[in-house]
């Protein structure tokens, strides 16, 4: 192991330290919290908590305000540890590969501009295509907890309840230590408190080590890919089932194509990297001006912080729910009446032809076809469509991160989350592999078929991605 991949090493332990220490302190943020509504909850006579709805508000926004405003904290100066993490990560590559000191200075101050560049973007909202602030999330997240405890506050006085007994049911929701369950609260309350605010803190942190990682690599000159690595609690986290993120283990992409980490997710990018002695030489030469016109304007630009462009907006995620936003504005839809009323028929994909779960041996191979990996909600993408919430480009919808066209009156999958086409042959083999797997001749039949070991690792990992998933 070279020094920089020491590095690499070192900054993978600091995120998890970092992310540790954020889940504690959000803990004790709502903690905190959740004890000091229940003791002016305590204080109030049982008929003032009947009949004095005013202190009862001004309570629930104390509580909320509190909430809002150590939580804004505390992630926003998360994020910029998390960037910073990543940053130290490319300053000591420099650091090993900088011909001079100019250089060094020069490369430092793009990786700098980078790394704030990418802190102001996730905060100011601008990386997210919904505009949505950290500062709004928040709001919105604070807002539903003080929604769900008024909730509390009105059913619990509804039935008679004391402020004993009032401060007992709030504290099964305030107290993050609890765990919600259908025995606890009705409707409208199946998560814990802190978790909303846990996933957006987490989304946010490991965000913005990616994207410092991301905008860094497509100017370093020297970076061949972003490899795509699963966190070590993976496995566990799943409980035995596979997501996207087992298709993209150990995938390398092109920076600018490396598909975004869903919210909670915990995998990690490593970048792809010339050997160091290499880097070395060529920086070396490069001083001299003994290197290609080619290489030469890729070092130049690489050096150049004014020609940083700075991020753009790359993520349709909604980290408040955990989902893809569209860009619908003040609810409205963006489409015309005349198209909405003509696709209100239209059916979902075939399933036995794109549903991963259903297709067989009656599934009939096309020259290019989409198939659906089992987490896809595609008939709530239909749904969302005819609602009018999506974005039409040429003859496609645009709806939840994923493409859908139309043949006929039946939608089908294009590209996007969950999609992966595949061509006749691959398809055949998919079919194949999912129908005989217990067939000890099936390697034998594939082989007839004249597939290779790449299309078959390819199948073996989206089949392993429907594994203990019912669709």
């Amino acid at each position: 192991m070279n020094e920089y991949e020491k590095r690499v090493l070192h900054a993978r332990k600091e995120f998890i330290a970092l992310n540790f220490q954020q889940e504690k302190e959000l803990f004790n943020i709502y903690k905190n919290a959740g004890d000091k509504l229940i003791d002016e909850i305590l204080s109030m006579p049982d008929s003032r908590t009947r009949n004095h709805k005013t202190e009862q508000y001004k309570i629930i926004n104390e509580y909320r305000a509190e909430l809002y405003y150590k939580l804004s904290k505390t992630i926003e100066n998360n994020i910029r540890k998390s960037s910073d993490i990543q940053k130290g990560v490319q300053l000591s590559f420099v650091d090993m590969i900088s011909p001079d000191e100019a250089t060094n200075k020069a490369l430092k101050r793009t990786i700098t501009k980078v790394s704030s560049d990418t802190v102001r973007q996730l905060i100011a909202g601008n990386y997210y295509k919904d505009g949505k602030t950290l500062s709004r999330r928040l709001w919105n997240i604070t807002g539903d907890n003080g929604s769900k405890v008024d909730m509390i506050i009105k059913a619990n006085i509804a039935k008679g309840a004391n402020v004993k007994e009032l401060a007992a049911e709030l504290d099964k929701y305030v107290n993050p230590k609890n765990r919600i369950t259908a025995k606890s609260f009705k409707a409208g309350i199946t998560n814990k408190i802190s978790y909303q605010a846990q996933r957006l803190a987490r989304t946010s942190i490991t965000h913005a080590q990616t994207e410092t990682l991301i905008q860094n690599a497509i100017k370093n000159p020297f970076c061949k890919g972003l490899k795509w690595n699963l966190s070590a609690s993976h496995f566990l986290r799943m409980h035995g089932k596979t997501d996207i993120c087992d298709f993209y283990d150990g995938k390398v992409f092109k920076p600018e194509n490396l598909p975004l980490q869903h919210p909670n997710c915990l995998c990690y990018m490593t970048e792809v990297i010339e050997e160091i002695d290499k880097c070395i030489e060529t920086m070396k030469d490069w001083s001299k001006d003994k290197v290609s016109p080619e290489i030469k304007s890729n070092i130049d630009e690489w050096v150049d912080s004014k020609k940083y462009p700075g991020i753009q907006t790359k993520s349709n995620y909604n980290t408040d729910t955990g989902t893809i936003d569209i860009e619908v504005r003040e609810g409205k839809s963006t489409v015309d009446s005349d198209e909405l009323e003509k696709i209100q028929n239209y059916k979902p994909p075939l399933a036995k032809r794109h549903r991963l779960q259903s297709i067989g041996r009656n599934s009939n191979p096309k020259d290019k076809t989409t198939i659906i990996l089992p987490y896809v909600d595609y008939n709530k993408d239909i749904e969302d469509i005819k609602k009018g919430l999506y974005n039409k480009v040429n003859d496609t919808f645009e709806v939840n991160g994923r493409v859908y066209g139309y043949h006929g009156d039946r939608f089908y999958p294009i590209s996007g989350d969950g999609f992966i086409t595949l061509d006749r042959n691959e398809y055949k083999i998919l079919i194949k592999m999912k129908t005989e797997s217990k067939n000890p001749r099936l390697r034998e039949f594939l082989m007839r078929m004249g597939t290779t070991e790449e299309i078959i690792q390819k199948i073996s990992n989206i089949l392993k991605a429907g594994e203990g998933n019912d669709g």
